[in-house]
């Protein structure tokens, strides 16, 4: 088994991988098999691990959700995390700054921006839009914005419909890593 197929075996079984960590199950961790601590781009496996990356996208999409780190989520648990990221709930919506608040309008009427700095990363820590790497044309990376409904539809998933049993769901695929609960984004009932 190569060390791709290892990393898409766990996510299939487990239903959420870190993309690196020193505790948790992480992507990166499957492919060195230690705990690398800098980059993961500085390690002689960069490549191999980015090519396997971008053939999880069918099958996974990238969140903040455990720990604000970049989290693999599996198609499984699509549903779960649309819904959560649909709620606008009050955790993730309190505070906002203004150009976050900005950002968010513009991909709720159906916009996909290009999010920079604190705004689009606090809109990423909150789980209020998806967030995928663009190359631009002149070889810089970028993040480009989308709502979870919008991202929702192109991806032909129906979220959950209770916003609860999602975060449940997803608690348990959290622990299921040796996660815990408070790891993740939402306030704990």
């Amino acid at each position: 088994m190569t060390r791709c197929e290892t990393v898409r075996k766990a996510l299939s079984d487990s239903g959420i991988l870190l993309l690196q960590d020193q505790k948790l199950p992480s992507i990166v961790g499957l492919f060195c098999d230690l705990k690398v601590s800098a980059s993961w781009w500085s390690i002689p496996e960069a490549h191999d691990i980015f090519r396997c990356l971008e053939s999880l996208e069918p099958t996974a999409v990238a969140t903040r959700l455990i720990n604000r780190k970049v989290t693999y989520v599996h198609r499984r648990l699509w549903p779960a995390i649309a819904a959560v990221g649909d709620t606008r709930q009050s955790w993730q919506m309190r505070g906002l700054s203004p150009d976050a608040k900005r950002l968010l309008a513009q991909t709720t009427r159906g916009e996909s921006p290009i999010g920079h700095g604190p705004s689009a990363r606090e809109l990423q820590d909150r789980l209020l839009v998806v967030a995928h790497e663009v190359h631009t044309p002149s070889g810089k990376h970028e993040v480009r914005l989308q709502s979870w409904e919008s991202w929702a539809a192109t991806m032909d998933v129906v979220p959950l419909s209770s916003a609860e049993k999602a975060r449940d769901i997803l608690e348990t695929a959290a622990v299921s890593i040796g996660g815990t609960r408070a790891m993740l984004p939402w306030p704990r009932s």
